[in-house]
């Protein structure tokens, strides 16, 4: 593997993978005016930008990443299909991922997805993914049914992980919510809020101290949890229902058991980030292709004054190397 810079947030979908397995039928990714659309919704980029090894590889070279880890983007995790359908694309689509990854060695690694809509093939499916050098952990979403890491079927995930010895990056999905139907508010508030609801979740239920070591990343420099620690921890050290199952304040297990990316658009916000993980537990994450990406994640690291050579060595532990 190249060394150098490495971003493990960015998006890829195999190109025979466009159609998307939904409760009534399939929603169908296709190019209108040159641009991609999910739907009717445009996700203002173009459609090879999700697969076409050139475009990805020429892209790393603009901006100074030796290697990617890559994943199916959120909307790609069909937790609405029926169980058998979601696992057929689940698998196509790692299947794909890997392919890709062949295709670039020194370049590119993969972290798969799961079909979550069925504990036991998810289960399977994570374990099929271990055994493939290519593919050093998954992504998934954080919360499915409403519920996050607390509950089936995340948390029998996050153990399963663990055992395994595989990362995990958690990216939201832009769920509906009272307020969020303007301006862009579901991805621009409802994506940090999701994320902060999983920290809490998996903090505050006592399985991030429980699986001690787990490589959990979420994304977007964790959404809105940095900034609400301090009040976790007076939540924590006022009511008893909160620190129930959480033996150390909330702010103390984020330091030491929650991993986040740098895209936080903001260095003077990336250097609040910094100050609440720790130096060990940063990484680089760039959101390719999308509009709300941070073209030169190694740029916005620099411009925060972090040392790119230490989220290079966090990056490769994070992978498991």
């Amino acid at each position: 593997m190249r060394s150098g810079p490495i971003d493990i947030h960015a998006h890829v979908l195999p190109e025979n993978c466009l159609a998307i397995p939904t409760a009534t039928g399939e929603l169908q990714l296709r190019e209108v005016n040159g641009e991609l659309h999910l739907g009717n919704l445009s996700l203002s980029i173009r459609t090879v930008t999700m697969y076409d090894m050139d475009m990805i590889l020429r892209d790393m070279d603009t901006y100074g990443l030796a290697v990617r880890a890559m994943s199916p983007p959120p909307f790609t995790f069909a937790l609405d299909a029926s169980a058998d359908r979601a696992a057929a694309f689940v698998s196509s689509v790692n299947d794909g991922l890997v392919a890709m990854c062949e295709q670039a060695p020194d370049r590119l690694r993969g972290l798969g997805s799961l079909p979550l809509a069925d504990l036991d093939a998810a289960m399977a499916e994570l374990r099929r993914l271990a055994d493939i050098d290519w593919v050093r952990g998954v992504t998934v979403p954080p919360l499915v049914g409403g519920v996050s890491f607390e509950a089936d079927p995340l948390g029998p995930i996050l153990r399963e992980a663990h055992r395994l010895g595989m990362c995990m990056i958690v990216h939201p999905m832009q769920l509906p919510g009272p307020g969020l139907g303007h301006h862009y508010l579901i991805n621009l508030l409802g994506n940090p809020t999701e994320s902060a609801a999983a920290i809490g979740g998996v903090i505050l239920s006592g399985l991030a101290d429980e699986l001690d070591g787990l490589r959990l990343a979420f994304l977007h420099g964790a959404g809105c949890a940095p900034g609400v620690l301090g009040r976790w921890d007076h939540g924590w050290g006022a009511r008893p229902d909160v620190s129930a199952d959480c033996a150390r304040r909330p702010s103390e297990v984020f330091r030491d058991r929650i991993w986040a990316d740098n895209l936080t658009h903001s260095a003077e916000h990336l250097r609040f980030l910094a100050s609440v993980t720790g130096a060990e537990r940063l990484v680089l994450g760039s959101d390719y292709p999308f509009d709300m990406a941070a073209k030169d994640p190694v740029g916005a690291a620099e411009a925060a004054g972090l040392d790119v050579e230490q989220l290079t060595r966090n990056a490769l532990t994070f992978l498991g190397y």
